[in-house]
């Protein structure tokens, strides 16, 4: 997207048996992995010790137009590993205010252990009032809510609730947070911003070590991993210490096919002021002896 910037919040990978085999199935776009496909990829990975879901991807996405609206999506894959699961975890819903947003859209299949995909019933979602402190008075929220078909022990579940401003929130701006993170194991947490160039956009991030970049690295160095996504890695991986980012970008460079291999490839000929080709090993070489030269500071333990 030339006329917009894709901002990266946090991006983060927690290491568990089977994820780097799984890890291409939450990189595809919504609902468009077959079903057996995803429950296989969704069953390969492992917990020692059993929980009421395992999240494989949290995901959530902000584009706002150059009017401050913004259109927010939350988009959840998970598996359901106990009675508890099943019963805490087997409805959609989403909230909103009327007065400046559309009614949310919902999307959600179950895919049971046998394979067979269950489509979330439209017609049973239901919209509500809510209300302030469990009082008598409403506020101006709604909610819009509904069951999840078949939902049992070992089932998959995908998730995607979309909320569209109307009007803006607040014309001049707005602050908010987004908090990283859930009672339950997360895999893969991916928060995305995207914004036109035209609209002033602060952050600041907290809280997200250098040390889990490289589990990232299967679904940045692979060639069939969304653009949009390898938009988003690029711009993290360029943030990280050079000891991070280097070797990075020359798997990226050297992977066929990759569609950010020229520019990792330019980008490394400014640290080493040298193009070497598709002669890896002395890319590899010139990288090392660069990071001797210039090692990355270490921060003082406080």
């Amino acid at each position: 997207m030339s006329t917009a910037r894709i901002l990266l919040l946090s991006l983060i990978l927690l290491a568990s048996h089977g994820v780097a085999r799984a890890a291409d199935s939450w990189d595809v776009a919504p609902f468009s992995q077959p079903a057996r496909d995803l429950l296989q990829a969704a069953s390969a990975v492992k917990r020692e010790r059993p929980t009421d879901v395992v999240v494989m991807l949290d995901e959530r996405t902000f584009v706002f137009d150059d009017q401050h609206r913004v259109t927010r999506s939350q988009r959840l894959i998970y598996r359901v590993d106990s009675p508890d699961g099943v019963e805490n975890w087997a409805a959609s819903s989403a909230s909103w205010q009327p007065w400046h947003q559309a009614r949310p859209t919902i999307r959600a299949r179950v895919i049971t252990t046998d394979g067979r995909e269950h489509q979330l019933d439209q017609k049973l979602l239901t919209e509500s009032g809510t209300r302030a402190d469990s009082t008598l008075v409403y506020d101006d929220d709604h909610t819009l809510e509904g069951p999840l078909p078949a939902v049992a022990m070992g089932a998959v579940i995908e998730e995607e609730v979309v909320v569209r401003d109307e009007k803006p929130f607040f014309p001049a701006g707005e602050v908010s947070r987004e908090y990283v993170g859930r009672p339950v194991p997360v895999l893969h947490t991916r928060i995305v911003i995207d914004v036109p160039e035209s609209l002033p956009l602060k952050h600041i991030t907290n809280l997200l070590p250098d040390d889990k970049f490289p589990v990232l690295h299967n679904t940045f160095t692979n060639a069939h991993t969304q653009e949009d996504v390898l938009d988003v890695l690029m711009t993290d991986a360029l943030n990280r210490p050079n000891g991070i980012k280097l070797p990075a970008l020359l798997d990226v460079a050297r992977t066929d096919g990759h569609p950010k291999a020229e520019e990792a490839r330019d980008i490394l000929e400014v640290f080493v002021d040298e193009n070497y080709g598709t002669d890896w090993t002395k890319w590899e070489k010139a990288i090392q002896d660069w990071l001797k030269a210039n090692p990355d500071e270490v921060p003082e333990e406080k």
